[in-house]
C-alpha cells in the first residue's frame, strides 16, 4: 500500500506541475497574442500577425495538454501496479 500511496503522490505532483507549467506558458503566449495585435499599426499586417500567434499559441497548448493527459495516464499505471502485484501475490 505504502508503495502504491508513494507512487500515486510522485504522479499528483508531476501531473500538477505541468498543468501549472501549462497554464502559465498560456496566460504569456495570451499576452503577447494581443501585444502583437495591438502593436502593429496596420491592419493587414495586426491580422496576419495575430493569426500566426494564435495557431502557435493553439499549437503549444496541444502538445502541452498532450503531454498532461500522457503524464495522468502513466501516473494512473504507476498507482495501480503495486496494488495489482500484491493482489496478484495475495491470490497465489
Amino acid at each position: 500500500m505504502s508503495e502504491a500511496a508513494a507512487a500515486s503522490a510522485k504522479g499528483a505532483l508531476e501531473v500538477n506541475d505541468k498543468i501549472i507549467q501549462a497554464l502559465q506558458i498560456q496566460g504569456h503566449a495570451a499576452i503577447d497574442l494581443w501585444r502583437t495585435a495591438l502593436d502593429n499599426s496596420r491592419l493587414p499586417d495586426g491580422f496576419n500577425a495575430q493569426t500566426g500567434a494564435a495557431r502557435q499559441a493553439f499549437e503549444t497548448a496541444s502538445a502541452q495538454w498532450k503531454d498532461v493527459a500522457e503524464t495522468t495516464a502513466r501516473w494512473m499505471t504507476m498507482s495501480v501496479e503495486p496494488l495489482q502485484s500484491a493482489l496478484l501475490r495475495h491470490t497465489r
